[in-house]
């Protein structure tokens, strides 16, 4: 038999996986309890012509016309259209201001690697 969780090939007799120790009938029971109910036929039967209607209106929606009501916790979000674009110097300068940090922890790294006698007598 083939282990559901991990895939490999063990007997089915021992009731668990010889790789991974998960318990056949603990996925059986699982893959039972997932698989999904029958869907049900509607309730209400929508006649040929009325449906037609309803699909023609589809098609022809628009969205809605008028101010529409934003809800109180969306409010005070950015749309996007509040942000300024950043100066093209300011961009250049943060990139530096990144490469002078990445070089001088680079630096640091490389003196503690040269001095970790000094630095270890020192916690002594």
């Amino acid at each position: 038999m083939k282990c559901p969780s991990c895939s490999s090939e063990t007997e089915e007799a021992r009731g668990f996986c010889e790789m991974c120790g998960e318990p056949f009938a603990k996925k059986k029971a699982e893959a039972e309890a997932t698989v999904a109910p029958p869907k049900k036929e509607p309730a209400v039967k929508i006649s040929a012509e009325v449906m037609t209607k309803v699909l023609e209106a589809a098609g022809k929606v628009e969205g809605p016309k008028g101010p529409v009501d934003i809800p109180a916790e969306f409010k005070g979000l950015d749309t996007g259209g509040q942000i300024p674009q950043v100066p093209e110097q300011a961009r250049k300068l943060a990139w530096v201001m990144l490469a002078v940090i990445a070089i001088w922890i680079c630096i640091a790294i490389g003196w503690m690697f040269m001095n970790q006698d000094k630095i270890a007598s020192g916690m002594k």
